[in-house]
């Protein structure tokens, strides 16, 4: 009768390059081996998946296959898709040991990525500051965030996202962005969006078009002696660009207004407001009023 060989175990925690557990991590499976010589080594018990804990426990029998050892050179192997990333040995090892492994494995990624978005205009591509960002993270019709931000000088913004959001996605799902974008309480247009977030820190531009700028300026035209000028012609102009930005008639009492508009990537224009007859006869040129945004004059 043949006696049966006593039970070892060897038990450990497999640690990062920092002496942190690798803990929350798959795909790890740890075996034990007796190093018979450096070519010669022999699998002793069964391998195990590492648990999500990173400790393990191995139990195995070994009988000597030669009578001058009495112990086996215990090796314990960490292996990560067929590659070994750790191990750890003891010779002449006991009935119960105690070996700590540390492996080779990046650092677990942090519990959140940053989504970096620059807001730019569509047709110049400027950077646009002091805007509003809405973001609008979703699967499917379902909501899963919408986060809000303010471009900065730069027209940067950016946005923190747990890693969490992505455990557990339906299969062949993925999560999209979208944004909305407001000057002030206005809507921008924009079509830019992420169709398939990934968890990881990337950049985004956001591509917005702006409104048009609408002015205004107006007034009242009096003659030198101070009476009022009905149906006077009343022509604006944009001196810098040598352009007509919108002609107007005094009312009955002497009044204009004139609204017109310039695109948004325009700069303000250098206004100035000219007074002619019903003959077309020109009767007054005001001063040149620079870099006008809104500007309210009589003449």
């Amino acid at each position: 009768m043949v006696n049966p060989q006593p039970t070892r175990t060897v038990r450990g925690q497999v640690l990062r390059p920092d002496n942190t557990p690798l803990s929350g991590i798959k795909g790890f499976t740890v075996q034990a081996f007796d190093a018979i010589s450096p070519t010669n080594i022999v699998p002793l018990g069964n391998p195990v998946a590492l648990p999500a804990d990173g400790k393990y426990q191995i139990t195995y029998t070994w009988s000597s296959p030669n009578p001058s050892r009495n112990q086996p050179n215990l090796l314990v192997r960490v292996v990560s898709q067929g590659a070994i990333v750790g191990q750890a040995s003891k010779q002449f090892a006991g009935m119960k040991e105690t070996l700590d492994i540390t492996v080779n494995v990046p650092p677990p990624p942090p519990p959140t990525f940053n989504l970096f978005c620059t807001v730019k205009e569509q047709t110049t591509g400027a950077t646009r500051p002091n805007l509003r960002v809405d973001a609008t993270f979703r699967v499917s019709n379902q909501v899963l965030l919408t986060p809000s931000s303010t471009t900065n000088a730069d027209g940067n913004v950016s946005f923190a996202v747990d890693r969490a959001l992505f455990n557990n996605l339906p299969s062949g799902q993925s999560i999209t962005v979208t944004f909305q974008v407001f000057q002030g309480t206005q809507l921008l247009q924009t079509s830019s969006s992420i169709p398939n977030l990934q968890p990881e820190d990337q950049k985004f531009d956001i591509l917005v078009t702006l409104p048009p700028k609408n002015y205004l300026v107006k007034g009242t035209i009096r003659q030198s002696n101070g009476a009022v000028l009905a149906g006077a012609i009343v022509h604006a102009d944009n001196v810098k660009q040598g352009t007509r930005l919108g002609t107007s008639r005094t009312d009955s009492n002497g009044n204009y207004e004139i609204h017109y508009t310039l695109a948004a990537e325009a700069s303000d224009p250098d206004l100035v407001i000219s007074v002619y007859n019903e003959q077309g006869q020109p009767l007054a040129i005001s001063p040149v009023e620079i870099t006008l945004s809104l500007k309210r004059r009589s003449t």
